[in-house]
């Protein structure tokens, strides 16, 4: 049975502070029987987005926020109330999903869990990310600043990853996050104790996509053009503000591009998307 207040991923450093004792979830039960998971929150510090990301009054360096998938999405509000079983189920998805970037593909992501609880505002249910601070400030802001060696040398590093998980993503398709290539949703910053800082990811809103590797002409089958779009202009914009040339990623993505498959109902748009200037050996 699954239960209000479950982790469905790994617990950050601070775990949330529950007022209630932990309640068997029953098919069809009502999530207006369970209370608001947390006990007192204060408005968060380092952003304007207060309404919905809250941090914990007895630790701030545990973060809260509301997801709002379920709210957003169209076609979920087209179909109506989400069963929260099928809230948890595409969350539990997320974090599998969440950890290959972190194994695989080497993009860090500070410790989270999610957490199901009531939602007094919408009298909905709700999942809620519970996650360590990420002391530091958006990536896109942060560029212009970033001239150290090594930390153009984090940049590359992600750039390579992304570029690795939307190739792989295009052979083997699957469900994917793809949001993740555009600056931002990364801060640059440290943890708690820590000293180095890092590019992470932050944003944990489960947006995933189905992508058909196997039926790339399938009508409704999601188009990575424009991610490959957005992330093209991400490295653009990482070389205007830096000053540096990510020789590396430009090698990586025209291989990628060069690949795409000819069937490709965006096959074209694909090939346009090259680096092409001298400068970058493309």
């Amino acid at each position: 049975m699954l239960k209000a207040s479950q982790n469905l991923a790994e617990k950050p450093t601070s775990s949330p502070e529950s007022n209630e004792e932990e309640k068997e979830i029953a098919p069809g039960q009502r999530m207006q029987d369970f209370s608001w998971p947390f006990k007192k929150l204060r408005d968060n510090d380092f952003c304007d987005y207060k309404h919905f990301i809250k941090q914990l009054a007895s630790d701030p360096e545990v973060v809260i926020r509301r997801e709002n998938y379920f709210y957003d999405n169209k076609i979920h509000k087209s179909r109506g109330e989400v069963p929260l079983s099928e809230k948890i189920a595409h969350h539990r998805l997320a974090k599998e999903k969440l950890r290959e970037l972190q194994t695989k593909y080497n993009i860090p992501i500070p410790r989270f869990q999610y957490v199901v609880g009531h939602d007094d505002e919408h009298d909905n249910p709700a999942v809620y990310t519970v996650t360590e601070k990420i002391h530091g400030d958006d990536l896109e802001s942060t560029l212009s600043k970033m001239k150290e060696k090594e930390e153009r040398k984090k940049l590359e590093a992600l750039f390579l990853s992304l570029i690795a998980y939307m190739r792989d993503t295009y052979c083997h398709g699957g469900k994917f996050f793809w949001d993740i290539f555009n600056a931002g949703q990364y801060k640059y910053g440290i943890k708690r104790n820590e000293k180095e800082k890092r590019i992470y990811l932050v944003d944990f809103e489960p947006w995933m996509a189905d992508y058909h590797a196997n039926n790339r002409n399938y009508p409704d089958n999601y188009s990575l053009y424009k991610d490959a779009e957005n992330l093209k202009q991400f490295i653009l914009s990482a070389e205007k503000e830096t000053g540096a040339e990510f020789k590396e990623a430009y090698e990586q993505f025209n291989d990628f591009l060069d690949n795409i498959s000819a069937n490709d109902p965006d096959f074209g748009d694909y090939r346009r998307l090259r680096f092409f200037t001298e400068s970058k050996n493309a």
